[in-house]
């Protein structure tokens, strides 16, 4: 899948298959090239993600701050990790030998693990015919 990346002003290719994004035309194309998918921030381009660098502490007033902010924001992202754990379901789609994610707020599947989640993952649930994978389905039309 063919992506733009709106920071560096370049196209970059999205492989379905392995969820890994490069700069370069994939050599399989050879000389065709694939249709402009839509935006998607599920398929981030390969720009290394820019750290900023932090600006001094002048005082141990400010140092105490900014160790109780990220504190807050640790303890704040642990709590989202603990919902999201509620939310979400991991099951496995047996044709696409894949897994995937099923939010139970939203009746909807993704491929990708949350955001939510961080580093943490939820425990792989049990088949369930009422909950599809986001795997297209194919229509069958009577003859």
């Amino acid at each position: 899948e063919k992506l733009y990346d709106d920071e560096s002003g370049k196209y970059y290719y999205w492989n379905t298959m392995t969820d890994e994004a490069q700069w370069t035309k994939p050599r399989t194309l050879g000389s065709d090239d694939v249709p402009l998918g839509l935006a998607d921030e599920t398929k981030p381009s390969p720009r290394p993600e820019v750290k900023h660098t932090p600006r001094p502490i002048h005082s141990e007033e400010e140092a105490v701050l900014r160790i109780q902010n990220m504190f807050r924001g640790w303890k704040a992202r642990k709590r989202v990790r603990g919902i999201a754990k509620t939310v979400y379901e991991k099951l496995y789609d047996d044709e696409s030998g894949k897994y995937y994610y099923w939010n139970t707020m939203t009746d909807e599947a993704q491929w990708t693990k949350p955001r939510t989640l961080g580093s943490d993952d939820v425990p792989l649930g049990l088949a369930d015919e009422t909950k599809p994978s986001p795997r297209p389905e194919v229509k069958h039309t009577p003859r």
